[in-house]
């Protein structure tokens, strides 16, 4: 090949893996123990009109210790048969389903955030695509308790710390895991300062009484077995009167006429007849989807 001279190329286009391909991962239970051997099952689904061989597993892109399918503490994991290396991957004719049985133990890591999770991508030779499908699913790994400390704030001038008259003080703030569950609560000193002293390890949103609201990532807390944790916990308003200076007033307005309250009145129905409908959905378990795993299949 010479300099500037012309070069002819010719190459093949193909359509992203999961396009064709789609993945289902499922874990056995809903609670494990450290060591404790998690089943997962993987079922693999060809949309398409062609074969599609040598599917392997790519897990735990992101290297973390709680997640099953290798960590970069321990290398490839035993137990997942042809879908990870020295596997060779399998095949998926066209319209076909497939599932798969992996068996690991919980790592340790898990106890110390609260959750064990396994999350694949799977493709053909799935390390060097990106393009293939993708499914998670993760289970409580319960008995650990870290702390929580940090202050209780609105950033009006957005420097990013707390100035004076910016605390809110006295106010009530509830920490709620993934699954949906108040797990823990404190109430904010004349400070701002906020203290939880016996949190479950895991990943927990912020929620916090009067006109206030958290936006974003903000009141997003991870919490450690073992470990006390110091974030900040600033909030917006959450009416369209903006409170007064260093949180004294934690009252909403009340409705205008025509607003909520009233909105409710005019349906006729009572504040009794409310509740015993809304007793009647728990009794029926329509709650439960407040504590189940999440699961996402693409």
């Amino acid at each position: 090949m010479q300099p500037g001279a012309p070069v002819h190329l010719v190459g093949r286009g193909e359509r992203p893996y999961h396009e064709s391909l789609s993945a289902k991962v499922e874990l056995d239970q809903d609670v494990y123990e450290v060591g404790e051997d998690a089943k997962i099952t993987i079922t693999l689904t060809n949309r398409g009109d062609r074969a599609l061989s040598n599917i392997m597993a790519s897990c735990n892109r992101i290297g973390n210790e709680n997640q099953l399918g290798g960590r970069p503490s321990s290398g490839a994991p035993k137990g997942w048969g042809e879908l990870i290396s020295p596997g060779k991957g399998v095949t998926v004719g066209p319209g076909e389903t497939k599932t798969f049985v992996a068996i690991e133990p919980v790592p340790e890591a898990a106890f110390n955030v609260g959750k064990v999770v396994v999350s694949c991508d799977f493709a053909p030779y799935a390390g060097f695509n990106d393009d293939g499908a993708y499914a998670e699913d993760s289970a409580r790994v319960p008995g650990g308790f870290g702390s929580v400390t940090g202050e209780l704030y609105y950033d009006r001038n957005g420097n990013g710390k707390v100035d004076l008259g910016e605390a809110i003080g006295n106010t009530g703030i509830v920490l709620r895991d993934e699954w949906g569950l108040d797990v823990v609560k404190a109430v904010s000193d004349d400070k701002g300062n906020v203290r939880f002293s016996k949190v479950p390890a895991g990943d927990h949103q912020a929620w916090v009484d009067g006109p206030w609201k958290f936006e974003g990532r903000s009141g997003y807390v991870q919490v450690s077995a073992d470990h006390e944790s110091r974030t900040g916990f600033p909030v917006v308003p959450d009416v369209r009167t903006e409170p007064k200076p260093g949180g004294g007033d934690h009252t909403p307005p009340a409705p205008a006429a025509g607003g909520p309250g009233d909105a409710l009145a005019k349906t006729g129905a009572s504040v009794l007849g409310l509740g015993l409908v809304g007793a009647l959905l728990v009794a029926f378990g329509f709650g439960a989807s407040l504590i189940g795993r999440r699961r996402q299949i693409v």
